[in-house]
C-alpha cells in the first residue's frame, strides 16, 4: 500500500504529465494541479464539475483515468455528492456495465449511507446499469429503487439531481417491464426535476419517442403538461415527428384527425398493434371534449349527440363507452338508459392548452355578462 505523500507525488507527476500532453486543457490541469497543492478542495471540486462538460473530458476514458490517477487521492476531501456525480460519470467510460457497477460499487464504500444524497446518486445509478445488463436484472433493480425510495423518504429536501436519479431508473424500469402508464408518470416526474440540457441528444429523441408513445397506450387522459414541455421539440424534423399531431389528435378528441394518422402511417407497428384500445381511447377523448365545451349547468347530453359525435354504431355502444368511462374514473354521472341521455356532474381535470384556455376565458366572459345581468335584475325597485 502506498504512502499518502507516495500518492500525492503520482498525481502531481499525472498531472504534469496531462499538462505537456494536451497543452490546449492547460486551463484546467494546471488549475487542478494548483489548487491541489494549496488544499483548496472545494475550488477543485467546482473546477472538476465544470470538466464534465468538456468534450475533451467525455471522450474515451478520460475522466475515468481522471478519477484514478488524480480524483482518487482527494476523494475524502472533497463534497460528498459532487464526487458521486464526477464518479458516475467516469463509470460510463468503464469497458462494460460489470465493469461499470463494479467501480461505482468501490465509491460507494468510500461515500457511505452517512451521506445519503452521495450514496444515493451512486446505488441509483447501478440501479440504472443493472437495467442496461442483457438480459435486465429486474428483480435486483426494483429492489434497489425500492430501497432508494425508503431512504429518500426519511429524507426532506434531497436536491433535484437525486430525484432526477431516482425518476430515470423508475422509467427504464417500467420501459423494461411494459408498463406504459407508469412509465409516462415516471418520465414526467423525471423532466421536472431535470433540465434538458444535460440530457445527451440521442437520448432526448429516445425520451421524447417513448415518453409521446407512453401517454398514447397507457392508461393516460390527460396531454396538455407534455404537450406543452419542451422535450417534444426533439421530435419535430424526426422520422417520428407524427408522434406529435398524434398528441394533439387524442388532446383534442379529434378522431378524424386521428383516423386521419392511422391510414398515413400503415407501417406504424404501434398503431396496428394497440389499434383497437387506441379506438376506444380517442373516444373517451372526444366525450370529455364534449362535456368540456358545455356549460357547467348544462351537462345533459343525449345518446343521440354522444353517438354522432363519438362515431358509434348505436346508442348501445354508447351506453357502454359511458359507462367504462365511468369505471375508468374519467366521468361521473346518471345514465337515464329510457330517456336516452346522460346527466354529467363532474369530467376528469387536465392539463389545457391554449386553444382550450380561449374556449374557457370565453366562457368565463359569458358568465360574467350573465352575472351583471342577475346583479341588474335584482337592483331593480319593486313597488
Amino acid at each position: 500500500r502506498k504512502s499518502a505523500s507516495t500518492l500525492r507525488v503520482m498525481a502531481l507527476d499525472y498531472l504534469e504529465a496531462q499538462l505537456v500532453s494536451f497543452p490546449e486543457m492547460g486551463e484546467f490541469f494546471n488549475d487542478f494541479k494548483l489548487l491541489y497543492q494549496q488544499k483548496l478542495y472545494h475550488q477543485l471540486s467546482v473546477k472538476l464539475q465544470e470538466c464534465l462538460k468538456v468534450p475533451f473530458f467525455q471522450a474515451n476514458d478520460t475522466l475515468l483515468r481522471l478519477y484514478n490517477n488524480f480524483v482518487k487521492t482527494i476523494q475524502t476531501n472533497i463534497d460528498p455528492v459532487e464526487l458521486s456525480i464526477f464518479a458516475v460519470h467516469a463509470s460510463k467510460q468503464c469497458s462494460d456495465v460489470d465493469t461499470s457497477m463494479k467501480f461505482l460499487e468501490s465509491i460507494e464504500e468510500v461515500v457511505t449511507e452517512k451521506n445519503k444524497e452521495a450514496w444515493l446518486i451512486l446505488h441509483l445509478e447501478r440501479g440504472q446499469y443493472e437495467l442496461e445488463l442483457k438480459p435486465p436484472k429486474l428483480e435486483s433493480a426494483k429492489e434497489m429503487i425500492e430501497k432508494a425510495k425508503s431512504l429518500m423518504g426519511e429524507f426532506e429536501g434531497m436536491r433535484d439531481i437525486v430525484h432526477s436519479a431516482f425518476y430515470r431508473v423508475c422509467l427504464q424500469y417500467h420501459k423494461e417491464t411494459g408498463t406504459p402508464s407508469e412509465y409516462f408518470q415516471n418520465a414526467m416526474m423525471f423532466l421536472s426535476y431535470t433540465d434538458i440540457a444535460d440530457i445527451p441528444k440521442p437520448d432526448t429523441i429516445t425520451l421524447s419517442t417513448d415518453i409521446s408513445v407512453a401517454a398514447v397506450v397507457g392508461e393516460v387522459f390527460s396531454f396538455g403538461e407534455l404537450l406543452q414541455h419542451p422535450i417534444l421539440k426533439n421530435l419535430e424534423g424526426t422520422p417520428n415527428e407524427w408522434l406529435i399531431r398524434l398528441l394533439h389528435a387524442f388532446n383534442d378528441g379529434n378522431i378524424q384527425s386521428f383516423e386521419s394518422i392511422v391510414a398515413d402511417n400503415p407501417d406504424k407497428e404501434m398503431l396496428s398493434i394497440h389499434r383497437k384500445s387506441l379506438d376506444r381511447k380517442i373516444r373517451y377523448m372526444k366525450l370529455m371534449d364534449m362535456i368540456f365545451h358545455r356549460p357547467t349547468h348544462d351537462r345533459n347530453l343525449t345518446f343521440d349527440e354522444i353517438r354522432t359525435e363519438c362515431v358509434l354504431v348505436d346508442n348501445g355502444a354508447v351506453e357502454y363507452l359511458l359507462m367504462e368511462a365511468m369505471c375508468r374514473n374519467l366521468i361521473k354521472g346518471t345514465i337515464d338508459q329510457v330517456s336516452g341521455f346522460v346527466q354529467i356532474s363532474w369530467v376528469q381535470p387536465r392539463v389545457l392548452n391554449e386553444k382550450q384556455l380561449n374556449g374557457l376565458r370565453e366562457r368565463l366572459k359569458l358568465w360574467s355578462a350573465e352575472l351583471v345581468d342577475v346583479v341588474k335584475f335584482l337592483e331593480i325597485p319593486r313597488s
